[in-house]
Formats: C-alpha cells, sequence, structure tokens
C-alpha cells in the first residue's frame, strides 16, 4: 500500500509539472496573440492603414482559430477603406456579414459596408445599411453617426427633405458633441446648395455659440458669409470672410475664403483688391481658377480661353472642370463664336450629372439656349429655356427662362402663346425685375395682332406703374404709332412732341421725326412734311429709313403733281 502511494504521488508530481510546462505554453502563446492584436489594432488607431492592414492579415494567418479573427478582418476592412482601397474592403465586409456569429459586430459591419457604398456613390445601397443600424442597432455606437450617413445619402440623392429632417433630429437629441457640429455644418451646406441664404444666416445665428474657435468657427462665419454675399451684401460678406480666416488653421479653408473675399470685390468692381486676395491662395488649382474668374470679368476672354486650357490640362479631375468648361462657353458667346460656345455647354450637359453641379447644369441649359436663339433656332431654344425651367430653382432663372420662351413665340409669331407666357409670368412673379419688359412686350404683341386699344392701355399701364422704366421713351413711341395705325394723328403728333421735347438724344429719334413727319402726310399738309423730311434727311444713318423718307418724298410730289421732281426722288 505505501509503494502504491509513492507511485501514485510521483505520477501526480509528473502530471502537475508537464501540465505546468503545457499552460506556461499555453499562456506564452495567448500573450503572443493577445499582443500581436493589440500591435495591429495600436496601429490603426495611428491611423498607419497600410501597416495594420498588412499586421492583421498576419494575424489571421498566424492565428486562423482566434476569437478574434472576425474583429482582425473588420480592422482589416477598415484599414482598406481608409486607404481608399473599396473593393477590398467590401469583400471582407460581405464576407464577415455571411460568415460572422458574433452579433457584437453586426452594427459596426453593416455601418462600414454603408461608408463603402456611400464612397462608391451607391446611395441607394448605402441609405440601405444604414437604416440597418437606426432600426435594428438602437443601443449601438454607430446610431447617431448613421443617422448622419443617411442625411447625406438622402442629399446625394437629391430628397433634401428627408436629408435636413434627419440632420435636425441629430443636432436636436444626440448627445455626441462633435456629431452635433459635424450636423450644423452639414446643414448650412445643405442649405448652401439650396441657395437659401436666408436659413444660412438664421442656422448660423442660432448655434455660432456652440463653436469657441478653430476651423469649425471659420466654417460657421464662411456660411453666414454666404448667406450675405446671396443676398448681394458684399461688404458684409467679406467682413464675416476676414473673420473666418482668423479662425481658419487649415490651408485649404485659408484658400477658400481669400477665394470668396476675392469673389466678392470683383462684384463691387474692385478689381485691384480682388487680385490682393487671389494673390495670396496658396493651391495652384484654386489660384489658376479664380485668375480664370478675374479675367472674365476683365473681359480679357482671349486670356481667359487660354488659361482654361492650361487648368484642363494640368487638373482634369478637379471640381472646377465644370465651372472652367462654363467660363469657356461664356467667353466664346461674348466673342461671337456661337457655335463654339453651343459645343461646351452641351459638353458639360454630357459628362456632368452629379446634383453638386446643378447650378452649373443650370446655366449650361440656359447658356446653350441663347446660343440656339442667336442661330435662330428657335424650337431649340424654347426646349432649352424648358429644361432650365425643368431643373433650376433660382427664380431670376425661371423668369428669365420663361421671357426668352415668349421672345422666341413672338419671333415664330406664335403670338398667343406668347402673350399667355408673358401672362403667367406676371401671375407667378408679379412684381419680378423684369415685370416693366413684360409690360411692354405684351403691348407689341397686342400691336402685332392688331388689337389697338389693349396695345395703347398695356403702353399706358406701364408708364404708370413703372415711372422710372428706362422703356418708357420706347412706350410712348409705340403708344404713338398705336393712334397713328387709328387715323388719331393728333393724339399721336402730340406724344411725339413731348417725346422728342423729353429725349432728345434717344435712339428712337429719327423714327419718332419720321412718325411725326407721317402724321402731316396723312392729313394732307405736305409742305410741312417736306420740311420735316428735308431735316430729317440731312440727320439720318438708317437706310431703311432713309429708303421710307425718300420714298414718301416722292409719293408727296406725285400729290402735288411735282412729277419730275417725284421721279428724282425715285432714282434717289
Amino acid at each position: 500500500m505505501q509503494t502504491f502511494r509513492r507511485t501514485s504521488t510521483v505520477k501526480a508530481l509528473i502530471f502537475i509539472i508537464i501540465f505546468s510546462f503545457f499552460a506556461v505554453g499555453l499562456l506564452a502563446q495567448a500573450d503572443k496573440e493577445k499582443e500581436a492584436f493589440y500591435v495591429a489594432e495600436r496601429a490603426f488607431n495611428d491611423e498607419f492603414y497600410e501597416a495594420s492592414a498588412t499586421l492583421f492579415e498576419k494575424f489571421i494567418r498566424d492565428y486562423p482559430h482566434s476569437a478574434e479573427v472576425p474583429r482582425a478582418k473588420l480592422y482589416m476592412a477598415k484599414s482598406l477603406y481608409f486607404q481608399k482601397e473599396y473593393i477590398g474592403a467590401l469583400e471582407l465586409l460581405n464576407n464577415l456579414l455571411q460568415s460572422t456569429q458574433e452579433d457584437s459586430l453586426s452594427d459596426e459591419i453593416y455601418y462600414w459596408l454603408a461608408q463603402v457604398h456611400y464612397q462608391g456613390k451607391n446611395f441607394t445601397q448605402a441609405l440601405e445599411y444604414a437604416t440597418y443600424v437606426v432600426n435594428d442597432f438602437k443601443e449601438s455606437e454607430f446610431y447617431w453617426w448613421s443617422y448622419y450617413l443617411m442625411g447625406e445619402c438622402y442629399f446625394k440623392l437629391s430628397q433634401l427633405t428627408e436629408a435636413e429632417a434627419l440632420l435636425k433630429k441629430i443636432i436636436d437629441e444626440s448627445p455626441d458633441e462633435a456629431l452635433v457640429k459635424k450636423s450644423i455644418i452639414e446643414l448650412l451646406n445643405l442649405f448652401y446648395f439650396q441657395e437659401d441664404y436666408d436659413g444660412l444666416v438664421s442656422t448660423v445665428d442660432k448655434y455660432l455659440e456652440l463653436f469657441s474657435q478653430g476651423d469649425q468657427k471659420a466654417k460657421m462665419l464662411f456660411y453666414k458669409g454666404e448667406g450675405f454675399y446671396g443676398h448681394a451684401q458684399f461688404e458684409d460678406a467679406i467682413k464675416l470672410y476676414k473673420a473666418g480666416l482668423k479662425e481658419a488653421s487649415d490651408e485649404e479653408l485659408q484658400d477658400m475664403l481669400y477665394q470668396r473675399i476675392g469673389q466678392a470685390w470683383l462684384q463691387t468692381e474692385q478689381l485691384e483688391n480682388a487680385k490682393k486676395n487671389f494673390d495670396k491662395i496658396i493651391s495652384q488649382e484654386l489660384s489658376q481658377f479664380s485668375y480664370i474668374e478675374y479675367n472674365t470679368k476683365l473681359k480679357n476672354y482671349e486670356l481667359v480661353l487660354d488659361s482654361a486650357d492650361s487648368f484642363l490640362e494640368l487638373f482634369p479631375e478637379s471640381k472646377y472642370v465644370p465651372n472652367v468648361y462654363l467660363a469657356k462657353g461664356d467667353c466664346l458667346y461674348e466673342m461671337g463664336r456661337i457655335k463654339d460656345a453651343l459645343y461646351f455647354y452641351q459638353e458639360i450637359l454630357a459628362r456632368f450629372s452629379d446634383p453638386e453641379f446643378k447650378r452649373i447644369l443650370d446655366e449650361a441649359h440656359y447658356g446653350l439656349a441663347w446660343c440656339y436663339l442667336k442661330l435662330g433656332e428657335f424650337k431649340d431654344a424654347i426646349d432649352e429655356f424648358k429644361k432650365t425651367l425643368k431643373f433650376t430653382d433660382n427664380p431670376i432663372v425661371r423668369i428669365s427662362s420663361q421671357i426668352q420662351i415668349a421672345d422666341a413665340y413672338q419671333e415664330k409669331e406664335m403670338y398667343d402663346l406668347a402673350l399667355e407666357t408673358y401672362n403667367n409670368i406676371l401671375k407667378e412673379y408679379p412684381d419680378n425685375i423684369y415685370s416693366d419688359y413684360i409690360q411692354f412686350q405684351i403691348g407689341m404683341l397686342f400691336i402685332k395682332n392688331n388689337r389697338l386699344e389693349e396695345a395703347k392701355l398695356s403702353f399706358k399701364n406701364l408708364e404708370k406703374s413703372f415711372p422710372n422704366s428706362k422703356l418708357i421713351p420706347e412706350s410712348k413711341y409705340y403708344l404713338a404709332t398705336s393712334y397713328f395705325t387709328q387715323g388719331d394723328y393728333q393724339k399721336a403728333m402730340d406724344i411725339l412732341q413731348k417725346f422728342l421735347e423729353d429725349y432728345p438724344t434717344h435712339s428712337f429719334r429719327d423714327r419718332v421725326r419720321y412718325l411725326y413727319g407721317k402724321c402731316y402726310f396723312n392729313l394732307g399738309n405736305y409742305s410741312k412734311t417736306l420740311e420735316i423730311f428735308g431735316a430729317l434727311s440731312n440727320d439720318i444713318t438708317d437706310k431703311k429709313l432713309q429708303q421710307l423718307v425718300l420714298i414718301d418724298k416722292a409719293y408727296i410730289h406725285i400729290n402735288l403733281k411735282e412729277y419730275a421732281q417725284a421721279k428724282e426722288a425715285f432714282k434717289d
């Protein structure tokens, strides 16, 4: 029995010793595994993403049965994401989604799937994954960030009402201060995109106190400046941009502020001040683009074209490429190279469809419509102006486009459609800046339709409603024309006489003198007519008007039975 006990004790000691060595080995192995994961994680947290991806890949290879493999794969996917290797990241995340049994990682996997799809511009799929997180993982650390990503997706999908609602929900309810600030700035970006200048100013005023200093405060001041800029309050905008510069440390943000200060000075015709600020821009790309705008303002069109070609060669992937195409189109149009301009407007519409280029696309449709109008292709012009109406929210562009549609209808002698369009503009925008022009054109339409009483009423309403309009002289002339056509020569003469007294240098002066002479002609006062036409013949340069005067003089001589003089007049 004693021998047995001694033998058992020895065996137990041997087992304990063997197990102890084995356990030490296991502990050492576990420590190595833990350390390998820690090193890879540390590289990720320090933003060494390439090293992190390599280390996690090695970890998975060295410890294929580790419980940390799913997390390692997730870190690898995130490392690839931050290196912009989205295809590799997507493959890893999809694999994780199908294979992992760890519910604790599901919310994060869905979130990063949403981010990868967002970067790939698959906004619908990104929205779907972000919505999973919001609906199914309300306690997740990614819950509010998924809301933010949903807002970004709605923005990109042009569902702006939904985007605004989500951003406001984050601002009002999220406990994450950093995310709230980010959402405020994104909300401002949304208002900026919509050209909601009042929304920009009021939102900055509401939340500015949350931003004590730094680049985020600079962005807030920038957006408030944009609100004033949009309302053409350029001096107030400049003050805010300058205040933003005092806060900004980011070089790109500083460049943007210098650019906007320069652009504001351009708008106020203070070109030297504009140039001083453009000179301070460090980025060659932004600097060169700013000088394209500067030289466009100076009407240095040849220089603009050269600079634009250089820019497109140096920066083919720049976000300003659509603007440069637009600048080229506008310059070519102003130079009278209409077909060349038409090509660049068409190129913009063919190449750039992203909602962020909405303003550029609106202007391209508008420029293209003007090209068709200049080329006399009225149907195409009308179609393009209608496209402008379809896409733009800018009231000035909408009004102008509708006016051009109505004017084109006039050119095609589609008078009823033209009149309907003019009246619709006045109904939709009763106090717009072009109301006097529209009223004038309505009067002209009535003259062309021989609806003279309505024409007279339109011209009288123009003078009554818009006493400072530059179109009043022309309106008076056509009012006199209406009376003349109706045979009320004395009333026409009264208006024409007053015109000559009030507008001695107006471009219509010779037309007025001719019509004044015609009134005497139709009243049978030939001597007075010859007196007026004789004086007029010495002054006029318009060949068509000269011919009309000579023809009328010939008929006067015929009526006076002065046939030799009539014959000479016809020879002339």
